[in-house]
């Protein structure tokens, strides 16, 4: 039986060359049948006796599908599944259970459970490799999805980030505006006024850009979940409202001093 290299990288998985599979059955015969089905087709294969041996072939070779038997005396193929789905790294791990052809409950509870597809002992070699070949083909189309809809997530999020910054710039310039369009140079009372006005939107400015900055800082350390590719609101309006708290605070302690 030829061991693969450990698979870290996920090209293309179309192609056989690219893909590990890890078979794990008690049988030796049935591991090399499904060994044989599969390098004859191209693809890279490695295999485990049991559930033990085949937990510690998944962590160190990270597969890209598991062919996995129902039926080990030492670890059932249903408790090895359940152990690999407590590890966020093995979560989308797909899995293709094998099972004996009158074993229809076996069969129900496997794909209940997650997995992605069945294939029935005594099998053809043929039928083999074409439920791999489709398996990792549907594992590559909702990757895709995945990335997809992640991809337009981020864009609304930048695009709600985009509006609330240009809402405070614009109400700040805009007061600014419409005061020097009212106000008479020869009134005091109202230049006055407009300088108070002028002070407080560019505070408002000024905090706007100090939040973008804050912002900045929390996606280069990595400190808000949006990062790591789930979206989380970028909460520019929280953080402009903290920093023009701050600078409300400082005024207050100037004033006391």
């Amino acid at each position: 039986m030829t061991t693969g290299q450990p698979h870290h990288s996920k090209p293309n998985l179309d192609a056989p060359e690219n893909a590990l599979i890890l078979a794990v059955d008690d049988e030796p015969l049935a591991l090399e049948l499904a060994e044989r089905s599969l390098q004859r087709t191209g693809y890279r294969t490695i295999t485990a006796r049991g559930g033990r041996e085949g937990i510690a072939k998944v962590v160190e070779n990270k597969p890209d599908l598991l062919l996995l038997d129902i039926r080990m005396p030492d670890i059932d193929g249903f408790t090895m599944f359940e152990q690999l789905r407590k590890e966020p790294e093995f979560e989308e791990l797909p899995v293709i259970f094998v099972t004996a052809s009158s074993d229809i409950e076996s069969k129900m509870a496997g794909l209940e459970l997650g997995a992605v597809d069945y294939i029935t002992k005594p099998y053809n070699p043929n039928e083999l490799v074409a439920r791999v070949r489709n398996t990792l083909k549907l594992q590559r189309l909702e990757q895709e999805a995945r990335e997809k809809l992640g991809e337009q997530e981020r864009r609304r999020t930048y695009e709600t980030l985009l509006i609330t910054i240009s809402h405070y710039i614009n109400n700040a310039v805009a007061s600014i505006e419409m005061g020097a369009q009212i106000t008479p140079d020869d009134n005091p009372e109202m230049v006055a006024k407009l300088k108070d006005v002028t002070r407080r939107q560019c505070r408002v400015i000024s905090a706007t850009v100090r939040a973008i900055e804050d912002l900045k800082e929390q996606i280069r350390e990595n400190t808000i979940s949006y990062v790591d590719g789930s979206v989380q609101m970028l909460d520019i309006e929280g953080l402009i409202k903290k920093r023009l708290d701050e600078m409300k605070y400082r005024d207050e302690e100037d004033e006391d001093a």
